[in-house]
């Protein structure tokens, strides 16, 4: 037998055709790890989110693209050895020896799996000769993980090929045809590629050719291989061997053991079938346990809960499991004398005691009952319980509420699962124990986020017992109660109730610490991650900059932080970082923890960001160097954002809202305790897509596949920098009110009710000068610290601070709808009086029914002035004045929440001396109205529509998600490619409120945008049409990225340019008239254009403007004014205008 397979693989060797086959595998293997990794290496210096999963967490998905490739080649090779053996009467040679079929069955498999697994070993080598690049100090490259590199080359890609190669052999010893074998066989890899996208991710390591595809590596958790995945490929084998038992049985020739052959290789392939047949049903029984904890916890969510006062609790931490004694006071017990709590149902309880005494309990479906003895509930319904528990917390025990369910999606397709998939990790050498996980046990099922919730804050003490050499990171400041030869005990007693406890601990960390105003700030991170802490030498300064910034701006607010210490810890990317719930919030922040994903800062490269920088003088280059640390720390939208978790630690764990409105007004003081300290962050999971790749566009699908597959979270980057103020959640917002459920809408829902706490906290937050603010604070945590509070609670508080304030408040809570403004041209008149000032004016129209506030900037000379906050009713009108010591360079006016989408920007007309003017300062009724400019139709008007050229009805856009479409036509997206018409955000184009266009790229003519219009009378009118500015300005302050087939470049955060125009073709039609107009839009400046004048039998007009150029096709704006001579006639057909219209 090993004769004939090394005389198999040395022909093998020979044949050109295997070379190629191995070539197309690596280059399909190592092209996206090539990629992918001066990606990483060019964009992670920017930030987390646009850096996406280093590449050396990757090798079970570009590993997985050369198996792919190699499946397809084992087809090949198999039938030409076949067909090989039929062509030089190989069956004739063996008749000569005593050899039966089942020696070269298994010979030719063997090499056929030998010489196609070469290819494995060739990328690993390929992988390695690129990593070296970064050994040798060049910006890019990265050696694989190790743990999963070993895994994939001999636990996944020897067996699976062993088992295909099987497959493929007894498919063309049994067939004659080999059209029909490739068929079949093609057929089948064509299924395995639909269930990598489809398959539920507990059935995809069972099931699947490719078992780890998709997944995660992590230098803090490595893995080879886990116990169903050893399970599994046992499995495989065994089939593997029957497969050829069978192949050996139906082989024509005649060795006289056929039947021992058959037997054999069915009693392989049923102990195979059998193996995977009781791993799908573990697989299956997992899912329907979650399914049955699910059902019981809808089942109780409505019951009572007693309070939880204090918790007192010692963990133990040893080798695969964790040891809980835990002692509850508990405050509020019913009289129907059974407490209900939430446990963990991978811990085992051994003992429950109440009030000294052991008592009955239940412990099942994660629910824990405690039956109290008579006698035990006192008259003020106290109860003191402890509890003894020792096990694993079982890591799907979590967040059983969410609205998302991340075991739906198939994990190929989903970029969720860069987010992490298990709410618990417990291992030899790291343990996380996040609150989700119900580790500690906790009154009341955990089950939902109802409008009437109430969020437990208690007093805590908690002791962790750990393996000597260990670090803790928990809730507060640490303190080292005993170090003995064998074990380390640490105790952690925050100074203020806290609502829930983590605990982090680990033996690989390696720490920095510095102490800031008596807060012990320090960083845990992973021993082989500190390249970036030693080669910023600034990172513990950022943490004490940001924290020294905390303490001087909310000095006196009664914000000052709560907690004696606080640990920024990095965790792996397994961990989960979002929760349950209809918002799915992050949880990588928790009392005195700030969390760092594994694949963040621990793991970017600033090598490329900073290169320029290291030519710098050394103050200036240390300047550079922690502005871009802050940027890349602020730009984390994994929910892991470092400045975001410490905010959170000064109000979010103190107090929190409950009743109708709830997560909203806790969005809404995330907001204003930002505003304070600088700076925002941005989460949700629902940019984190995971829909079918199947769902997207015929030209769109192997893209998307490919970024499924690399975990690409660029375009999550891009959609919160460009995208998360888009037109369509200003418009949502509107309609968004406080009682509403964050997150019932999906990722637009929760960006619309984002954008309207952070606009109204804005509002809010200039209504009040500072020493209103920190009042407000104070207060706060003085009357509702430790528990929750009302809509109406915060309402009065604001109001009794300051009047105007709490109406602003109440005004911006009661919109339903938006107001939309009109500016005048800002006056500037300098004043005649000793000191030189100037009387600044600004006329503002609110041309809506529905009322709003605004608020003028000004910036003169060194100085920046604001007015005050003015409230506009609808279809009302207001003069604001400001007298400023210098003349204003710049003048902005802040619209909040409004259809104009913000901040506008006014004209600033020249300043004019004025004698004897009064220097009136303040806010008055005003009677202006804009001048009226004709007869205008917007892109944004009901009179415009982009129809398809055959039938003339209104183009459908089903592939297009509401969250991607601004008034029935697809957004701009840096990161996908313009197909048809798109609507554009252009800030020189025209509109009554904000500025779009509609735009096609050159040669799309297949559609035509179309300007419809009733005019007041027939006659002579001219016809304009406006071009906007070449610059389009964005409105973030972050970098976006190009699409992955524009390569590596990142975008100007400021702003771009619009591809050059082209010459556009028009029709006009005025009943049964028709004029074709030729317009070169090409070397056309901004503004309005003349294309002529008609005259119009029939009032209704209209305007289609075909996609069929040779550059970009823009529809903007057309205007229609009376002609002063309404004589004559002009012939416009085939007239090309140009010029400016008067």
């Amino acid at each position: 037998m090993f004769a004939l397979a090394l005389a198999e693989f040395r022909t093998l060797r020979r044949l050109p055709q295997t070379w190629v086959v191995v070539a197309v595998a690596v280059a399909a293997g190592f092209s996206p790890f090539v990629y992918y990794s001066v990606a990483h290496a060019l964009r992670s210096g920017y930030g987390a989110t646009v850096g996406s999963v280093p590449p050396k967490f990757l090798v079970h998905s570009f590993g997985g693209l050369l198996l792919g490739a190699l499946f397809f080649g084992v087809v090949l090779l198999t039938l030409d050895a076949v067909a090989r053996d039929r062509r030089e009467g190989t069956a004739t040679l063996l008749h000569s020896r005593p050899v039966n079929n089942l020696a070269p069955i298994f010979g030719k498999a063997a090499a056929l799996t030998l010489t196609t697994w070469l290819a494995v070993p060739v990328l690993a080598a390929a992988t390695f000769v690129f990593a070296i690049a970064r050994a040798g100090g060049r910006w890019f490259g990265d050696f694989p993980e190790p743990a999963s590199l070993a895994g994939f080359m001999f636990v996944d890609a020897l067996p699976m090929l062993a088992f295909w190669t099987a497959a493929v052999m007894l498919l063309a010893v049994a067939v004659r045809s080999r059209i029909l074998v490739a068929g079949f066989a093609f057929a089948l890899l064509g299924l395995q590629c639909w269930a990598l996208f489809a398959m539920p991710p507990h059935l995809l390591p069972v099931l699947s050719l490719l078992p780890r595809f998709g997944e995660l590596a992590s230098d803090i958790l490595p893995r080879v291989v886990d116990a169903q995945g050893l399970g599994q490929r046992a499995s495989v084998l065994a089939l593997a061997c029957g497969f050829l038992g069978l192949a050996a049985a139906a082989h024509p020739r005649r060795d006289g053991v056929r039947g021992r052959h058959f037997v054999g290789g069915s009693v392989l392939v049923l102990a195979g079938v059998l193996g995977m047949g009781t791993l799908v049903a573990q697989a299956a029984g997992g899912r329907s346990e979650r399914e049955d904890w699910v059902r019981a916890g809808e089942a109780v969510r409505g019951e009572p809960r007693p309070d939880v006062e204090r918790v007192v609790a010692r963990l133990v931490i040893e080798p695969g499991r964790i040891r809980l004694d835990a002692t509850l006071l508990l405050r509020d017990v019913t009289p129907e004398r059974e407490l209900l709590l939430s446990f963990n149902p991978g811990m085992t309880v051994e003992d429950v005691r109440v009030d000294g005494a052991s008592v009955e309990h239940e412990h099942s479906f994660g629910l824990l009952r405690v039956h109290l003895p008579g006698g035990a509930e006192s008259g003020s319904g106290v109860v003191r319980m402890a509890l003894s528990a020792v096990g694993v917390p079982d890591p799907r025990f979590a967040y059983l509420d969410a609205v998302a369910d991340p075991w739906a999606a198939g994990r190929g397709t989903s970029l969720r699962r860069v987010l992490g998939t298990e709410a618990s990790v417990l291992s030899k050498s790291y343990v996380a124990l996040l609150p989700g996980a119900k580790w500690l046990p906790l009154p009341g099922a955990g089950f939902g986020d109802a409008p009437d919730r109430r969020i437990d804050f208690f007093v805590v003490d908690l002791e962790v017992e750990t393996p000597r050499n260990w670090l803790v990171a928990g809730p507060g400041g640490r303190k080292e109660s005993e170090h003995r030869a064998s074990v380390s005990r640490f105790r952690f007693r925050p100074g203020t109730p806290v609502p829930e406890v983590a605990v982090i601990a680990s033996n690989e960390f390696e720490r920095r610490t510095a102490v800031v105003a008596g807060v012990e700030v320090e960083l845990l991170l992973h021993r082989r991650h500190m390249r970036n802490v030693d080669y910023f030498h600034d990172v513990v300064r950022y943490l004490q900059v940001l924290a020294e910034t905390g303490r001087h701006r909310l000095a006196g607010s009664g914000l000052v932080y709560p907690y004696g210490g606080i640990s920024f810890v990095e965790v792996p990317a397994r961990l989960r970082g979002y929760g349950g719930g209809s918002r799915m919030d992050t949880v990588l922040s928790a009392p005195g923890v700030a969390m760092i994903r594994e694949h963040g800062f621990p793991t970017a490269r600033f090598d490329s960001a900073l290169e320029h920088i290291s030519r710098m003088a050394e103050d200036l280059r240390a300047r550079r160097l922690y502005s871009m640390l802050s940027r890349h720390m602020r730009s984390d939208f994994h929910g892991g954002a470092i400045a975001a978790a410490w905010r959170s630690n000064f109000l979010h764990f103190r107090t929190r809202a409950r009743g109708p409105g709830a997560s909203y007004f806790d969005l809404l003081l995330a907001e204003l305790v930002s505003l304070e300290l600088g700076g925002t962050g941005f989460f949700t999971p629902q940019l984190f897509p995971d829909s079918h790749v199947f769902g997207h566009r015929r030209g769109d699908f192997g893209a998307a596949a490919l970024r499924a597959a690399m975990g690409d979270t660029a375009a999550v980057h891009n959609a919160v920098v460009e995208g998360v103020e888009r037109p369509a959640v200003w418009e949502r917002a509107g309609s968004v009110g406080p009682d509403g459920a964050v997150g019932e809408w999906g990722e637009l829902g929760f960006s619309a009710a984002r954008l309207h706490a952070r606009t109204t906290a804005r509002a809010l937050f200039h209504s009040l000068n500072t020493e209103h603010r920190r009042q407000l604070f104070a207060e706060l945590v003085r009357r509702h610290g430790g528990e929750t509070f009302t809509a109406d609670d915060f309402g009065s508080l604001v109001a009794g601070i300051h009047a105007p304030a709490g109406a602003v408040l109440a005004e911006l809570l009661r919109l339903r709808s938006q107001p939309g403004y009109l500016v005048s041209p800002v006056e500037v008149v300098r004043l005649d009086d000793e000191e030189g000032r100037y009387l600044v004016r600004l006329h503002i129209r609110n041309d809506e029914s529905a009322p709003g506030v605004v608020r003028l900037r000004l910036v003169a000379g060194q100085a920046t002035h604001y007015s005050e906050v003015v409230r506009i009713g609808g279809r009302e009108a207001v003069e604001i004045a400001m007298v400023v010591p210098d003349a204003p360079e710049v003048a902005t006016l802040d619209t909040y929440l409004s259809r104009n989408l913000g901040t506008l920007v006014p004209e600033l007309l020249p300043a004019d001396a004025a004698p004897g003017s009064d220097p009136h300062a303040g806010v008055r009724p005003s009677a202006w109205r804009p001048r009226p400019v004709g007869l205008v139709i917007d892109d944004l008007d009901a009179g415009f529509a982009v129809l398809a050229a055959t039938q003339g009805a209104d183009v459908d856009r089903p592939d297009d998600a509401p969250s991607t479409v601004h008034r029935r036509l697809p957004a701009f997206r840096c990161d996908a490619p313009a197909q048809g018409w798109i609507r554009q955000v252009v800030s020189t184009g025209w509109g009554k409120y904000r500025s779009t266009i509609a735009c096609a790229s050159s040669g799309k003519g297949g559609q035509r945008a179309v300007f419809t219009a009733r005019l007041p009378s027939t006659g002579r009118w001219r016809l304009d049409y406006h071009i906007p500015g070449r610059f389009v300005r964005h409105r973030s302050g972050f970098p976006s990225v190009g699409r992955l087939w524009d390569g590596l470049r990142v975008r100007s955060a400021y702003g771009s340019t619009l591809p050059p125009l082209g010459r556009h073709h028009m029709a006009l039609t005025a009943g049964a008239e028709r004029f074709e107009i030729s317009f070169d839009a090409a070397e056309a400046e901004q503004g309005w254009h003349l294309l002529g004048e008609y005259d119009l039998k029939s009032r209704d007009v209209r305007l289609a403007v075909s996609a069929l150029s040779d550059g970009l096709v823009v529809a903007d704006a057309i205007r229609w004014r009376k002609s002063p001579s309404d004589q004559g006639r002009v012939q416009a057909r085939n007239r090309e205008p140009g010029g400016e219209g008067p």
